[in-house]
């Protein structure tokens, strides 16, 4: 097979997020005579798959007509395939590109807008210098007016992943863009290092886009803070609110005891003893019930003027008479169900 023809562009695949090698590989030199093999690339090449992680749009693709073989009995014609044509970008490149992706005010636009500029870019550096570009995960839109159809329809859970991915693999086209997409140091001091890189000088087309990707980096980490605050606050608001139903029902209980001790006339401060129990109860909970169902007085002191007098008053109540009501108490709440 003529090495013009094993060069023409083979139909595009769907792809998944897998781990590649990023070696710029050269795009082999066709050989001199149609006898020799076509030369084997150098790099890993994906294998094709029918999983997709994000939304699709029909890809641009260029057909190279052949030239008809002519009428028989010219022997000597030798079919030569057309060269194909250089296929033109989707995207036309703004001059101010830090301008145009900051102007967005949504980061999931503004992550796209950078992605679709700093793709086209790099394409373009892989097509002057001769290297193949990699593949993407991500399809593009036709056009720039089917951006926001394209963020809508977008699978929100892997946009932002399968984007830096991307962006990952083509950095080796952007100058000094791969050194902070490998870099472990803080966002933070990736930031000033660019600055003080930077000053005092005119932004080139890969500073910018540079530049664009740690402003978006910066954006999507105030995201992260703010849902962070976010979680935290609703988990002491749920925190509070448990609190809250608690005392309700520990009032409520409250409330029935009071109301139960009372009904029998017990000679007690019945709010004071209920108070005492369930301050001791959110201590020691089983000291506090063995207490309530053996010697309910520990909680509040016997009221003697309520006792009931003997022999029409005469007779005073005693402390027998008191072990007597106390015993009864502790009977009471031994068998009260609330």
């Amino acid at each position: 097979m003529d090495s013009q023809q094993s060069s023409a562009p083979q139909p595009m695949v769907k792809k998944v997020l897998v781990k590649r090698v990023k070696v710029l590989v050269k795009r082999p030199v066709a050989a001199p005579t149609a006898a020799a093999p076509a030369p084997q690339p150098s790099f890993p090449v994906k294998a094709p798959t029918q999983n997709r992680i994000m939304p699709t749009t029909p890809a641009f693709t260029q057909t190279t007509p052949i030239p008809s073989a002519p009428a028989s009995g010219a022997s000597s014609f030798q079919q030569t395939p057309a060269v194909p044509e250089k296929k033109p970008p989707l995207f036309k490149l703004p001059d101010d590109i830090l301008g145009a992706v900051e102007r967005q005010r949504k980061i999931p636009k503004k992550a796209f807008l950078l992605y679709i500029y700093a793709r086209t870019y790099a394409e373009q550096v892989a097509e002057e210098e001769g290297y193949d570009f990699p593949p993407m995960l991500i399809e593009l839109p036709r056009d720039i007016s089917e951006v926001e159809d394209f963020i809508n329809d977008a699978d929100s859970e892997n946009f932002f992943d399968a984007i830096l991915s991307d962006l990952a693999e083509l950095s080796p086209f952007i100058d000094g863009m791969e050194e902070i997409v490998k870099t472990t140091a803080p966002l933070e001091k990736i930031v000033q290092s660019e600055l003080q890189r930077i000053q005092d000088k005119d932004l080139t087309t890969a500073d910018q886009i540079i530049l664009a990707f740690l402003n978006l980096l910066l954006d999507m980490a105030k995201v992260r803070e703010k849902l962070e605050l976010l979680k935290t606050e609703k988990e002491m608001n749920n925190i509070i609110n448990d609190i809250k139903e608690i005392d309700e029902e520990e009032k409520d209980t409250k409330k029935l005891f009071i109301d139960a001790i009372n009904r029998k006339h017990f000679p007690v401060d019945a709010t004071k003893l209920v108070n005492n129990y369930f301050n001791l109860a959110k201590k020691d909970p089983d000291k506090a019930y063995e207490t309530l169902i053996t010697n309910p007085l520990f909680f509040s002191p016997i009221q003697m003027e309520r006792m009931p007098k003997k022999f029409f008053g005469l007779v005073k109540p005693s402390a027998k008479d008191a072990i007597a009501v106390n015993k009864q108490l502790a009977s009471f709440f031994k068998h009260l169900k609330v």
